[in-house]
């Protein structure tokens, strides 16, 4: 003997009765505002800062270019020592600030 066929129709009563469940969670907390920063603007108004410094010196093109060169890699330097260790205090922070009560 066959079963008897359960159709759609037949379980919407289930359905219905059945606790509603949100699709999405609420979020935690109000996302922090980013500031959009252009890096190409930002090295370009350094690279126009150190252009006019070494210009109101009086220098050679090659010694500008010399001390451009020598001044890229010390900020790079320092960029790569300084933001890794900034960026994780920060996320620290953040992580700290969202999950205290």
């Amino acid at each position: 003997m066959r079963p008897a066929r359960v159709t759609p129709d037949d379980l919407l009563p289930e359905l219905n009765e059945a606790p509603r469940v949100s699709a999405r969670p609420e979020p935690i907390a109000a996302p922090t505002p980013v500031i959009p920063v252009q890096a190409s603007d930002l090295a370009k108004s350094v690279a126009d800062q150190v252009a006019a410094k070494t210009a109101s010196l009086g220098l050679t093109p090659q010694q500008a270019e010399a001390i451009t060169a020598l001044t890229r890699e010390v900020v790079e330097r320092v960029v790569w020592e300084v933001v890794p260790v900034l960026a994780e205090t920060m996320i620290r922070e953040e992580l700290k600030r969202l999950t205290s009560p």
